[in-house]
């Protein structure tokens, strides 16, 4: 089931964002490329979208969604259907507006939504350390490339003995060693690509990113 799935995103991410419309919204019909590709990770993908209302986009392509968690009274008047229908796209959110984001790599990102809802990932840190670092803290490390550790405590078993131990674990960290950082923007490219060499500003930041 797991590796179905897998394969199952793999093959489906990169059709709703290489499709000639964009994203799945076909937001190209009232805004032409004004759809950014913030984030993206096995299942799902983060984007800056300029357009007036997102939501008037997303009611028009229903059938594209699964909308089964939106409130019944959401001002939008979004139906609800769709629930847990493989291949559709979906509001993670569920029609709260996200205002902030800052992504810093692969499963290190955080983002604000307009209730006051902070959301913090960070992998491989323990759930008692994320809560140690606030929104400022990836923003910081992202436009100061400043690397945050905290202690965490983990309980580890080893030939059937339990013990604890106190790491100092590197939380956040700017360095994104799978893309390449443009040194002028936050945007990134990926290994291989061939306009990396074209930009002589993106050299010293491979070597950044190497290490």
């Amino acid at each position: 089931m797991l590796v179905t799935a897998a394969l199952f995103s793999n093959c489906r991410i990169p059709d709703l964002n290489t499709d000639e419309r964009g994203p799945e919204i076909e937001v190209s019909r009232d805004a032409p490329n004004k759809a950014k590709l913030l984030y993206t990770d096995t299942d799902s993908l983060i984007y800056q979208l300029n357009v007036p209302d997102i939501y008037k986009h997303i009611k028009e392509d229903s059938h594209r969604f699964d909308t089964s968690d939106y409130e019944p009274n959401i001002p939008y008047g979004i139906e609800q259907k769709n629930k847990k229908v493989p291949g559709l796209m979906k509001d993670e959110n569920n029609g709260q507006i996200m205002l902030e984001f800052v992504g810093l790599r692969a499963k290190m990102y955080a983002y604000k939504v307009h209730n006051d809802k902070i959301v913090k990932r960070s992998k491989g840190s323990t759930l008692a350390s994320v809560k140690k670092i606030s929104f400022d803290d990836y923003k910081r490390t992202l436009f100061d490339h400043e690397i945050i550790y905290k202690p965490q405590n983990l309980i580890r078993s080893k030939k059937h003995c339990v013990f604890t131990i106190r790491q100092n674990k590197m939380i956040l960290n700017p360095f994104d060693d799978k893309r390449v950082l443009n040194s002028k923007s936050t945007d990134t490219k990926p290994w291989g690509y061939e306009r990396i060499s074209e930009d002589a500003d993106d050299l010293p930041n491979k070597r950044i990113c190497i290490r």
